[in-house]
């Protein structure tokens, strides 16, 4: 049966028959999306507030059903089709965590639920019941002009009216304080702050209930909340509680916000980790913060203050110009401004073995090489879908000596080594050729020949690829790929049986400072220079993940040949003995932002290096 009412529709929802309200008419009381929302987004996270707060404000309150599309009819939206999406892809408890974070009160006994079709699959609906008349108006933090940017200091009245839902006029609001200044009888701009905090505080009370406590629903942390709250009075002038403590989705932290002492000042917030200090944050830094983590503190975290408590709570200063963050699930790192306004996440640099998505990328060659050493940077971007590589972008690349720095440095390898057999080459011989491998509006490929050790040819390998159905990151490669290595012994007499001794083979095999040198400018081209390629803007990234580089050393040869080892074309000797008869191939995966200065990045190569030889059988390998 179709519903007719908000009644009906709540209860068709509930009873798991969404097909119900298929027919409506999106009205005062009813929205219906085809998608949910995208929390990493901050457009999205801002959307969202608003649209709960605007049927919060009105008479009934109201539903939004996510997964169904519409369509127009005599300029009204019809809800027409079911269009159902995977659980996994929504977190509800982020939702309500969000719900009651960004409004302000927060309304009370919003519901976030799935609603089931017949098929197994589901659609999402937030509940919006009938508010307290005297919480009314319900507000959010009012947008600044670029969408998903907002200002704590001032604020907006969303409001449903027919089917769509807009801002409170401000002629409005002038009406409404105006109303409220004249009762109150009290002209003067001190009495007009003492109004609006006034107007403030009653919006969070509850009926027959005080305003919340310092710390109220912390449990066992009320004290050190308590202690950062006075730390903070101590030496700026801040508000009482606007709402009860938070517990974020996943239990890693806690944070309670503070009304500022007047417009003319910002709110706060407290927050706490387990087992580290309590501290208080300005707001515009907590916005950054959750702007930064995709609208969640689950993803970067808190920032970090240490775990000595007995060193007592942090006050952060409004002006700060970084802030580290730990506590979040992608791993420690830290915000840092640029300019007035944005905030940027780094990661702090870590070495680990997890292997990326596209370690593969790139290596379907009908003849393996017989080396490779290989750059692999993964960039997951939240508006990576929006980018293209243009021809402008490719001739700009090619024109430039970006990509030359690379044969370059691989040519003066050699030079400075002495090699014999080694021919004299020109770093104006350098040309960078499209392909071999796809070049399209996704996706770019370059290449260049360079003499190597004792006349063998390496090919060094440029490449970008966007994302597609299967990965949401731009990835970038860099590639040195060496055939002919088998003539880097011909010059010798063949043993009467067995192989080279380990003291005949150290002169024709590759150094270790020598894979240091190609991993290093390999890297700082695939984090610096191929991103620019399709359009990224390294200094306002929004990521979905922390960046990372793969550093992978590899022998290679097809399939039915001997099994290849790293060992007869590379000198590990001073990582000391292994046990490992065969060494095809090693990697590491660092997390580190793309752009570092050269001192940082090349004393990451060394410790990657390092890290590497120990997990691939060189136990006793110690710094380079």
């Amino acid at each position: 049966m179709a519903a007719t009412d908000l009644h009906e529709a709540r209860s068709a929802l509930r009873a798991g028959h969404p097909a119900a309200l298929l027919g409506l008419r999106e009205s005062s009381w009813l929205d219906a999306k085809r998608e949910p929302y995208k929390l990493r987004d901050p457009k999205h996270v801002e959307e969202l507030a608003k649209d709960v707060a605007a049927f919060a404000n009105t008479s009934v309150g109201g539903l939004i059903v996510l997964g169904i599309s519409t369509r127009v009819e005599d300029g009204a939206e019809i809800l027409e089709r079911l269009v159902p999406f995977d659980r996994s892809s929504v977190n509800t408890k982020q939702y309500s965590d969000l719900i009651r974070e960004r409004i302000t009160p927060a309304p009370r006994g919003v519901t976030v639920a799935w609603s089931d079709c017949d098929d197994g699959s589901s659609v999402l609906f937030i509940d919006v019941p009938e508010q307290p008349p005297a919480n009314f108006p319900y507000v959010v933090a009012a947008p600044v002009g670029k969408p998903g940017k907002v200002n704590p200091s001032t604020i907006a009245v969303p409001i449903r009216e027919s089917d769509s839902t807009h801002w409170l006029p401000r002629e409005e609001i002038h009406r409404l304080l105006h109303t409220g200044w004249t009762a109150a009888g009290m002209p003067g701009l001190d009495s007009l702050t003492q109004l609006v905090q006034e107007a403030v505080s009653s919006t969070h009370e509850r009926p027959s209930a005080p305003l919340p406590r310092i710390g109220q629903g912390m449990g066992g942390g009320t004290a050190d909340f308590q202690a950062a709250y006075a730390a903070l009075r101590r030496t700026n002038p801040v508000g009482a509680a606007m709402s009860e403590v938070f517990w974020d989705n996943e239990g890693r932290g806690a944070f309670q916000h503070l009304a500022p002492a007047s417009p003319s000042h910002p709110a706060w917030v407290l927050c706490s980790v387990p087992s580290r200090r309590a501290m208080a944050i300005p707001q515009p830094v907590w916005d950054a913060l959750m702007a930064a983590g995709g609208g969640t503190t689950a993803t970067i975290g808190y920032p970090d203050t240490g775990t000595d408590r007995d060193l007592g709570p942090v006050v952060i200063d409004k002006d700060v110009k970084s802030v580290d963050v730990a506590a979040g699930k992608w791993g420690p790192g830290r915000l840092v401004r640029r300019g007035t306004r944005t905030w940027v996440w780094e990661p702090k640099p870590g070495i680990g073995f997890g292997i990326t998505r596209g370690a593969r990328n790139w290596t379907g060659e009908v003849r393996p090489p017989q080396l490779r050493i290989r750059a692999l940077v993964t960039l997951p971007l939240a508006n990576a879908s929006e980018l293209e590589i243009t021809a402008k972008a490719r001739r700009g690349l090619v024109n430039s000596n970006s990509l030359d720095v690379f044969t370059n440095t691989v040519a003066q390898l050699n030079e400075h080594r002495g090699r014999s057999g080694t021919t004299s080459w020109s770093r104006s011989a350098s040309r960078w050729e499209a392909g071999p491998h796809r070049n399209a509006l996704d996706s770019a490929s370059y290449s260049s020949t360079v003499p190597f050790v004792r006349g063998s040819d390496a090919t060094a390998e440029a490449m970008v690829a966007l994302p597609h159905s299967l990965d949401s990151a731009v990835v970038t490669c860099v590639d040195l790929r060496v055939d002919g290595v088998d003539g880097w012994h011909r010059t010798r007499t063949p043993p009467p049986f067995g192989r080279y001794s380990e003291e005949e083979l150290s002169g024709t095999r590759l150094a270790l400072e020598e894979v240091v040198a190609i991993l290093f400018v390999a890297w700082t081209i695939a984090a610096e220079a191929l991103p620019a390629l399709a359009g990224v803007n390294l200094d306002r990234p929004q990521w979905t993940g922390p960046p990372t580089v793969e550093l992978r050393l590899s022998a290679e040869r097809p399939c039915n040949e001997a099994e290849p080892d790293l060992k007869e074309l590379i000198d590990f000797s001073r990582f000391g003995p292994t046990d490992r008869k065969a060494l095809p191939g090693m990697a590491v995966t660092v997390t580190a932002p793309p752009r570092m200065d050269e001192e940082a990045r090349l004393l990451l190569v060394r410790q990657a290096l390092v890290r590497m030889g120990q997990a691939f059988g060189f136990v006793e390998a110690e710094d380079l």
